[in-house]
């Protein structure tokens, strides 16, 4: 009799195997030109990429990370007369023929993150890594080994970061532990963000995101596809879950972009795995994965993104939202934001307004708290090694940040940040939330081979609270040091 293999260790020894395949496509797949993978942990670095983008230079969604700067350097030649477009441009091309580089960082911080958004230097109070990179024709490998100090416990190692990528012409096939982020916000992405470390797993990336060519289908525009395949952590209540996530974007016109994810969470210790699993988890229509039973496939939630980019008045306006849906439609969480710019004798000054909402439903008028990264067969919920998965605030939460900024003409960064974040759990009494407000100011120092990031905090907490039970007073401060080496290309998109 022929064996049958059930599908969850047929699944895991796919997972295992395709390690092993990025390294045969290093053999036997025809080499494109290596892109660079680019994470979101620096704010300056999209900043620049927007720049460009506002600038005409390249064409393509860019909400979904890690981003691939060839998508970046495939505009060809830069036409711009302003100084800090080309401060951009020279930063990231200085970037893109980055061949080998190590880089020694050390963070500490007094004080937990009220809310650690896109470019977060580290998560932890201290925290010590030594990165390596490397870029032989096709292939890229990142290697990132550090050690995490967390207040009053012991040291922990990790590799988050890690990861190996091979491009395959217009797609990227990748491996490891990168950091990801889904969607048009700076506080955090709904449905992904690098609140919670690196879920392990493999994914798929359109990184050239060109239109179609002939089919009704061109219309869209340009288009950018994610994908990943992870599991997530035994140190839960159904441990070694499958995390399943997809992101497709479009720019159908110059400025606007649409996007929408998906994330699944399904299997795991006790839960079936079979075929019909997934497939009810992926088709996802009539409810077929939202019963309300224990016969529900997994833990399902979608978003919906779009971001408008035009100028007046002399200033780039970009309005920007994101709509999240936890297992039913009417579960609804939202992101909403505003970012003024304006560049001038090489100096680039911001103004951004942010509002998120992960209560759901409150912008429809019925609240329900405990729904929002929550799930009752999934008791863990949205969240990997105990961190949400999603938006840093976590559900039943609502936040404001307000915030201006400079980057001056050497690249530097400085910042004042007002954050207000309040808190409406099931738990408490009508009028008894707890609230906080915080002032922020920062400064981030860039040279060729060093990086000096400093910031300090004041807030108030009150009342304290599970989700609130921070220090109202805290110093962050992060250095690093690389040693790299460049080497030029006989690629034509790197230049000028």
């Amino acid at each position: 009799m022929k064996q049958i293999i059930p599908v969850s260790k047929l699944a895991k020894r796919c997972f295992a195997s395709l390690f092993g395949l990025l390294a045969l496509l290093c053999l036997f797949v025809p080499a494109a030109v290596g892109g660079v993978l680019l994470y979101p942990d620096d704010t300056r670095l999209r900043m620049d990429i927007e720049l460009l983008k506002d600038a005409g230079y390249f064409a393509g969604p860019i909400s979904a990370w890690p981003l691939d700067l060839t998508q970046v350097f495939s505009g060809g030649v830069l036409k711009t007369n302003d100084p800090a477009v080309e401060a951009a441009y020279a930063r990231l091309q200085s970037q893109w023929f980055l061949r080998r580089s190590v880089e020694l960082s050390f963070g500490y911080r007094s004080g937990d993150p009220w809310a650690p958004g896109f470019g977060n230097f580290f998560r932890s109070r201290g925290e010590t890594e030594v990165h390596a990179t490397l870029r032989e024709g096709a292939l890229s490998v990142v290697l990132r080994a550090g050690m995490t100090y967390r207040n009053g416990g012991p040291a922990i190692g990790h590799f988050d970061g890690t990861a190996v990528a091979y491009d395959l012409g217009t797609w990227t096939v990748y491996g490891g532990l990168p950091d990801r982020w889904y969607g048009p916000g700076w506080d955090g992405g709904l449905t992904l963000s690098q609140n919670a470390r690196p879920v392990p797993g493999i994914g798929l990336s359109r990184r050239l995101p060109k239109p179609f060519s002939r089919t009704i289908f061109k219309y869209l525009g340009p288009w950018r596809f994610d994908a990943f395949l992870g599991r997530l952590s035994h140190h839960r209540e159904i441990s070694n879950p499958y995390f399943l996530n997809f992101h497709l974007a479009i720019e159908p016109f110059s400025g606007l972009e649409m996007g929408s994810s998906r994330g699944l969470m399904l299997c795991g210790e006790g839960r079936p795995c079979d075929l019909e699993t997934w497939a009810r988890s992926l088709v996802g229509l009539f409810d077929a994965d939202n019963t309300g039973t224990e016969q529900e496939p997994g833990n399902q939630v979608a978003s919906f993104e779009a971001q408008y980019t035009f100028p007046a008045i002399g200033v780039s306006w970009h309005p920007y939202t994101e709509i999240f849906i936890e297992d039913e439609v009417q579960d609804v969480s939202t992101v909403f934001g505003l970012r003024v710019r304006r560049s001038a004798e090489g100096r680039v000054w911001w103004v951004r307004l942010e509002h998120v909402d992960t209560l759901a439903n409150r912008i429809l008028g019925r609240p329900e708290p405990g729904v929002t990264y929550d799930h009752f067969i999934y008791r863990t919920g949205y969240r990997h090694r105990g961190d949400v998965i999603g938006h840093p605030l976590g559900g039943d939460a609502r936040g404001v940040t307000v915030e201006v900024g400079l980057v001056n003409k050497r690249g530097n960064r400085g910042w004042l940040r007002y954050r207000q974040v309040g808190y409406d759990p099931e738990s408490m009494e009508a009028g008894s939330a707890a609230r906080a407000h915080a002032l922020e100011l920062g400064y981030d120092h860039r040279s060729p081979r060093n990086r000096v990031f400093v910031q300090g905090r004041l807030g108030n907490v009150s009342p304290r609270s599970p989700q609130l039970n921070l220090d109202e007073a805290a110093v962050e401060l992060g250095l690093s040091v690389s040693i790299h080496k460049e080497a030029r290309t006989t690629r034509e998109n790197g230049s000028r």
